[in-house]
């Protein structure tokens, strides 16, 4: 595969829309009672304006002939100010998403590497990120890559009166 991995740009907006389309898709089949399906824009542009000026984010497109097919949004994050947390930076990933018709071809796996060496690069140790539970592959290929699970989130809807 002739894969090509460049730090997005604005001009890349409609293409990472694109991307995310398919995430958004998943999480609003499998949690309707969180997500909806966004009526105008999945993400302002002014959002990815934001995230592509500041020096502690990275998103990084990959590209096959010129078209984006995968992408890694990462933040490098402090620990509150709360008494109780050690102080500290770590990087989160926000998303990484590769197009249905793309994945088990490395692509994820060569995002989370590039994202993994800017991590480093910024001094940065620890990685954390959320996957859902119904993400059964995305939860396989992130222990795959020794990411250890540290939290559930559980919930509960009480019946109206």
């Amino acid at each position: 595969m002739d894969l090509i991995l460049e730090p997005a740009t604005l001009e890349d907006y409609e293409e990472m829309i694109d991307v995310y389309s398919e995430l958004v898709d998943l999480h609003v089949a499998n949690l309707s009672w969180k997500f909806q399906r966004p009526e105008k824009e999945i993400f302002s542009k002014a959002y990815f304006e934001e995230c592509l000026k500041s020096k502690n984010n990275l998103i990084l497109l990959a590209k096959q002939k010129d078209k984006a097919i995968g992408l890694v949004n990462v933040k490098i994050e402090r620990s509150a100010k709360i008494p109780l947390y050690l102080p500290r930076r770590y990087a989160k990933i926000n998303d990484l998403v590769v197009k249905e018709s793309f994945r088990g071809k490395g692509v994820g796996k060569k995002l989370l590497e590039e994202a993994q060496k800017w991590i480093q690069a910024k001094g940065v140790t620890d990685i954390e990120l959320e996957v859902y539970d119904f993400n059964a592959d995305a939860l396989a290929f992130y222990k795959k890559d020794n990411f250890q699970e540290v939290s559930v989130t559980l919930r509960k809807t009480l019946k109206t009166r």
